[in-house]
């Protein structure tokens, strides 16, 4: 899965073991990588809010239930591993 900023600047993908990754879209530095949940299986769909400041991720968890996480990009930051 894959989600572009609206200013470009910023990628975002999905993988299969739950994590979400940040991407500077100019050269492709990692920016960043988040767990959304221990329970995701891995995000079925990313977008990026059309003023940029928000991600949406959202996906099911291991009991089959659709969650859908809501992140402005200082929670990320907050919540983020070295990518």
């Amino acid at each position: 899965r894959v989600a572009y900023s609206p200013d470009g600047t910023v990628v975002a993908t999905g993988a299969f073991d739950g994590t979400v990754r940040l991407w500077r879209a100019s050269d492709g530095k990692p920016l960043g990588v988040v767990m959304c949940s221990p329970s995701l299986s891995r995000p079925d769909s990313l977008c990026f809010a059309s003023g940029g400041s928000r991600l949406m991720i959202a996906g099911f968890d291991s009991d089959m239930r659709f969650n859908v996480w809501q992140w402005t990009l200082p929670e990320l930051r907050e919540h983020m591993q070295a990518g």
